[in-house]
Order: structure tokens, then sequence, then C-alpha cells
């Protein structure tokens, strides 16, 4: 029986999961260097994960004066700031949800692999026992 198996140890899968050491960072810019013909700008969540940027357009257009860079936020005096807002915040909860989660799966994960390696070697250790 042959395997393409590139992994020397046989006991983990192929498909082990890769985990990024770094801390995964977001925030909000107004991307101000391209003002749209109507004077506005795109607002963008900007993320950075082990020194690689990404950034996604919100598909949110304000003048950059009705952006507050400190805050990350539209603001008050602009009108449907609140709507605006709840999206950019929406954003930005999605971001803290997809870390959790990413952490969560690690720590499950590594619990597993523990949990796995007790019982192989409870098993090994008594396996006299039974043959």
């Amino acid at each position: 029986m042959s395997t393409n198996s590139t992994n020397s140890n046989n006991q983990f899968p192929n498909s082990f999961p890769t985990i990024s050491s770094g801390k995964l960072t977001a925030k909000i810019i107004i991307k101000s260097d391209y003002v749209r013909a109507d004077g506005t700008c795109a607002i963008y969540l900007q993320m950075f994960l082990n020194g690689k940027r990404k950034r996604v357009n919100l598909d949110i257009y304000v003048p950059e004066d009705a952006f507050d860079k400190l805050k990350m936020r539209v603001k008050k005096s602009f009108k449907n700031s609140k709507d605006l807002n709840l999206i950019i915040e929406k954003a930005l909860a999605d971001v803290n949800h997809i870390e959790v989660m990413h952490r969560y799966r690690y720590f499950f994960w590594q619990l597993l692999m523990f949990t796995l390696s007790q019982h192989m070697a409870f098993a090994l250790k008594f396996r006299s026992i039974f043959i």
C-alpha cells in the first residue's frame, strides 16, 4: 500500500491546520487619495495579519470631512451617520468573530490531539495485557 503522505510522522494528517502566530488587527480608514466626482471618498476595512495588509471596500462613500479618523466612524453631523456607523460596527464585529472562532478551533484541535495521544499512550502501555 503506497501513500502520498509528505509527513514523516504518520500520526498526523496531511491537512493539519496552519496556525498564524500573528494577531489580526483591523481598523476603518477613508481612502482620501481618490475622490469621486461627487466629492466623496470610499471607506475601507483595513486588516493586518502577519504583516500582510488586506483592504475591504465597505461600499460607504462620504466626504472626507465627514469621517472622524480617530474614532473611525462617520461624524454625527452627516446625514444617515447612524446607519453608516452600524455598517462599520458590523464589519468590525465580523472580524472579531472570525478571530475568536479561529482561536477556539485551534484550542479544540490541541485538546483533541492531546486526548488522542493520551489514549494512544495508554493503549500502547497496556496492550501486552490484552494480547
